[in-house]
């Protein structure tokens, strides 16, 4: 997608080649095969993430008790000509995609401005919103011009009652929905992540149900992640749960043919990915992702608030060579049982927020 003709050729010459060795080789495990590049890009040593997420504010139209943002924490933000001198920086190190989030970034007018600047320098951009303000048909085609590459809408539930409950704002499932309806017929990706709680999962199969009634194809689904809000035990999935709610979620996205997304990393000895089908997922932080709050200062992840320097004063050589982003990237922060584990460089512990709240089933995967 949005690859020259020559690099479009060699991954057709890839792919063919996989599918021959596949029918060609029979003692290949096709899964263990076709996942070795997403193996070795976890071995890979970068220089900057392959994922910027950008905090443009974390002002927002909901109040969600479980969001990772505390509501408290209240930061300068950039200004329009600041946040392109950030993604300026970006196109400078080798970052190749960003998502803009929040808080909520369609806060910002400036959003679609940005999206084209990052666009024109050749950024692969996404967004990660509430859907709300997407109720109105101009911003959606405003951000679909600027050359939006897809979106992911949260959406808490098929039931509005307990959507507003979970967001804390009345009228905002309203919103979101009338602002999927708009999507869903543009050209550009589009999908849904849902935070699992005790109060959404009773009867996740219906709110699968109603995104595919919508149109939508791709969803995803992770736990709470232990910062801000999230760090209420009410909120929290059991492993032992987490793994029945999975198995319906996959076996009602099977029944309606729709792709479905597993966020978290858990530890493999407690849920173990793989085996469920899910694919890998490890913890990403100040590796593969890492993100930029409102102010410019660059963090671990979205959720991990310890600073690592400007992206705008600072040199990205100290900001990628902190002490604490080697830390998580050389894993140092596994507790001793984790440590001579031989599942330790697939699995990677899980969220290393886990070791400070150990109910936490963090999102920042990959995946």
């Amino acid at each position: 997608y949005r690859v020259d003709k020559v690099q479009l050729m060699n991954d057709l010459v890839q792919f063919k080649t996989s599918i021959l060795d596949l029918l060609t080789k029979p003692d290949i495990d096709p899964v263990q095969h076709l996942s070795q590049d997403i193996s070795s890009l976890l071995d890979t040593h970068f220089s900057a993430p392959l994922r910027m997420d950008l905090a443009l504010t974390y002002k927002c139209n909901n109040k969600c008790t479980k969001c990772y943002v505390e509501h408290k924490r209240e930061i300068t933000e950039l200004s329009t000509e600041e946040w392109k001198q950030v993604l300026d920086n970006l196109w400078e190190i080798g970052v190749p995609h960003v998502t803009f989030t929040g808080g909520e970034p369609t806060l910002r007018k400036d959003l679609p401005e940005l999206v084209e600047y990052a666009e024109d320098l050749g950024i692969i951009t996404g967004i990660i919103s509430n859907g709300r303000a997407f109720k109105d048909k101009k911003l959606v085609d405003a951000l679909v011009t600027a050359g939006i590459d897809h979106f992911q809408i949260t959406i808490e539930s098929h039931d509005e009652k307990l959507h507003d409950e979970l967001c804390a704002s009345k009228g905002a499932w309203k919103d979101t929905v009338a602002g999927l309806k708009n999507i869903v017929p543009t050209p550009v990706y589009i999908m849904t992540n849902t935070t699992l709680t005790p109060y959404n999962t009773r009867d996740i199969e219906k709110t699968i149900e109603f995104l595919d009634s919508l149109g939508i194809d791709h969803f995803a689904a992770n736990g709470i992640i232990k910062s801000g809000g999230g760090k209420q035990e009410d909120f929290a999935l059991s492993v032992e749960t987490l793994d029945d709610v999975v198995t319906r979620i996959m076996k009602k996205a099977e029944d309606k043919d729709m792709s479905f997304l597993w966020y978290s990393p858990t530890r493999y000895c407690d849920f173990n990915p793989i085996e469920k089908g899910l694919g890998l997922k490890q913890c990403t932080a100040a590796h593969i992702a890492m993100a930029i709050e409102p102010d410019g200062m660059v963090l671990p992840c979205q959720s991990y608030f310890e600073p690592l320097g400007n992206i705008l004063t600072t040199k990205w050589k100290r900001i990628w060579n902190n002490k604490l982003a080697k830390k998580l990237r050389n894993l140092k922060y596994l507790p001793d049982e984790c440590v001579d584990c031989p599942e330790k460089e697939i699995c990677g512990g899980g969220c290393p927020l886990n070791y400070d709240a150990p109910t936490n089933i963090c999102k920042e995967s990959f995946s």
